[in-house]
């Protein structure tokens, strides 16, 4: 039976990097230098004060622009300016892991930090507003992945009730595929095949379409490979000997700034290596890059 959820507890406000090229996902910032990152938030409590959030950020929107005429008054003229709101629903073609109803924020900028920053002054107001709204204090806890500084938010944040921790690779409360993605349902997973201690192939499914030319520009082929009854579309990198410097690091380039300009992507492991072989080192390598998120 499912326990009930308590009356108090922490809201969990978790800050992604998605990628250094927003264009890619989201269709409005092609041809711009934007980069895209992703605030998802929860609050397991009862009840909750993400319930009905569209229309409690609407009233605090038009509440804010009475004070503040350059604040928009809805979720669509938000949008116009790069921040949009999605809420995870049932559908999970690749089965990823979506949690339903997970509240995620997408924001887009140019600037390092920066837009995300901007973003989290705005939801500091509308912490202060929900807490009148409530009748009751709210705790706040910020978890940055290690590739978001948000550390010059710390001294600009009023509302009183926040936790800041440190940046990490570590396990945060959510993971970045536990809510949709900013257009669509599908991400970029790559699958590491260990051939060997030497060898390995890489195949990459999901929403590889927008990056088609860039993958076929760094040698990436695509097929169909049977699955069951189904065929699976997937790009290859077959039997590739990663001994040699110049080949392993076209599997590193190809998730950096060659194909997908270092996209959020979930990594696979078909079989665990040994870490003292060629492979994996890869993989050791592949673990430190932040864009690189471990299916655990």
């Amino acid at each position: 039976m499912p326990q009930r959820l308590p009356e108090v507890a922490p809201i969990n406000v978790v800050i992604y990097k998605v990628t250094d090229n927003a264009g890619d996902l989201w269709g409005k910032f092609e041809q711009t230098d934007a980069k895209l990152w992703q605030v998802q938030m929860e609050h397991g409590a009862r009840p909750s004060a993400l319930f009905g959030i569209r229309r409690s950020f609407e009233d605090f929107l038009r509440s804010a622009h009475s004070d503040n005429d350059s604040i928009p008054t809805t979720l669509a003229e938000l949008e116009k300016a790069g921040v949009t709101l999605v809420l995870t629903d049932a559908e999970d073609p690749d089965g990823v892991g979506f949690i339903q109803w997970r509240t995620a924020w997408y924001i887009a900028g140019e600037e390092d930090t920066r837009p995300v920053i901007n973003f989290l002054l705005l939801l500091d107001d509308f912490w202060k507003h929900m807490s009148k709204r409530l009748s009751r204090e709210l705790e706040i806890r910020l978890h940055p992945h290690t590739n978001v500084d948000i550390a010059a938010v710390w001294d600009e944040l009023e509302y009183e009730h926040y936790t800041l921790e440190e940046p990490t690779t570590s396990k945060l409360p959510m993971g970045i595929f536990e809510a949709q993605p900013v257009k669509g349902k599908r991400v970029v997973s790559i699958f590491i095949q260990p051939d060997g201690p030497d060898n390995v192939s890489v195949l990459v499914s999901g929403n590889t379409w927008n990056f088609r030319s860039k993958l076929d520009a760094h040698g990436v082929s695509g097929q169909y490979v049977a699955e069951g009854e189904k065929k699976v579309y997937y790009r290859i990198m077959q039997n590739i000997d990663v001994s040699e410097q110049g080949q392993k690091d076209r599997i590193t380039q190809m998730l950096g700034f060659r194909a997908f300009n270092n996209l959020a992507v979930r990594v696979i492991i078909d079989t665990e290596p040994d870490e003292h072989t060629h492979v994996g080192a890869l993989v050791s390598e592949l673990r430190a890059m932040p864009n690189c998120h471990f299916k655990v």
